[in-house]
C-alpha cells in the first residue's frame, strides 16, 4: 500500500503501523513514527495526542494517506480473556477514541474529502480449555506429517496443509471425519462465505474448528 502510493508521487506517513517505517523497492513513507520497545498501547491521552500530530500530517504537511495503529484491544482481550470487564472496558475506551478521530476529521475540514477506513487484524474468542476439547492432530489415527510437505498449525482455529505430490486424497480421507470439531475442506471446496480460498498461495487442504477450540499440531 505504501510503496504504490508513494511511487505515484503522493505523500504516505505511518504513525506505529508495522512495517510501516522500512523502505520498500526503494520507496519510503514521508513522515513516521515507530514505537519503543515495551510500548505502553493502552494510554488513552495518548492516543488523542496520536490523532492530533497525524491531522497536522494531512493539513499542515499534505500528506495524502496515513496509517495509524492501535494495539488495543487486542492485548488486553489476550491478556484478560475477550469476554473480561477490563476488555469491555477498552473496547469503550477505543469507542471514545474513535468518535475523537472522527471529530479531528470534522474539525480540521477534511470531513469531505479524507476516506477514513477502520481495519483489525483478527477476532478473539474463549478457548475451552479441557483435554475433550482440544484438536490435537498428533492423537488422529493414521495421520502422519511425514505426508506433508508444508503446515502451518498451531495459531488458533484454523490451519492450512500441503500434503506431499501424491499423497493429497490420503491425507484428506484421514483428516475429514477425524474430529467433531475440525472440519476439513479441499480447497476448491471450501466455503465462499470465507471469501478465503481463491489465492494461488493457499494450500490444498484448509481447516477450521468450532468456536472456542483450538487447532493442535
Amino acid at each position: 500500500m505504501f510503496y504504490n502510493t508513494s511511487s505515484k508521487g503522493l505523500k504516505t506517513g505511518s504513525f506505529f503501523y508495522p512495517g510501516g517505517n522500512v523502505t520498500y523497492q526503494g520507496e519510503a513513507v514521508t513522515l513516521s513514527r515507530k514505537e519503543g520497545v515495551l510500548h505502553n498501547y493502552k494510554d488513552e491521552v495518548e492516543w488523542r495526542a496520536n490523532i492530533d500530530t497525524v491531522m497536522k500530517w494531512f493539513t499542515d504537511e499534505g500528506l495524502d494517506l496515513v496509517t495509524l495503529y492501535f494495539g488495543e484491544p487486542d492485548s488486553t482481550g489476550h491478556k484478560y480473556g475477550p469476554e473480561s470487564q477490563q476488555r469491555k472496558e477498552m473496547v469503550m475506551q477505543v469507542d471514545r477514541t474513535v468518535g475523537y478521530l472522527r471529530d479531528s476529521i470534522r474539525n480540521s475540514g477534511l470531513e469531505s474529502s479524507l476516506n477514513l477506513i477502520i481495519v483489525s487484524d483478527h477476532g478473539m474468542s474463549t478457548v475451552n480449555k479441557t483435554a475433550s476439547d482440544l484438536v490435537e492432530f498428533h492423537k488422529i489415527a493414521n495421520f502422519t506429517f511425514k505426508d506433508i510437505e508444508f503446515e502451518l498449525l498451531d495459531y488458533g482455529p484454523n490451519g492450512m496443509l500441503l500434503p506431499k505430490e501424491g499423497r493429497l486424497e490420503k491425507v484428506y480421507e484421514v483428516l475429514k471425519d477425524a474430529h467433531p470439531r475440525l472440519h476439513v475442506y479441499k480447497k476448491e471446496l471450501f466455503p465462499k462465505s470465507f471469501h478465503y480460498a481463491n489465492h494461488p498461495r493457499v494450500t490444498p487442504l484448509l481447516m477450521y474448528s468450532d468456536l472456542g477450540y483450538v487447532i493442535h499440531g
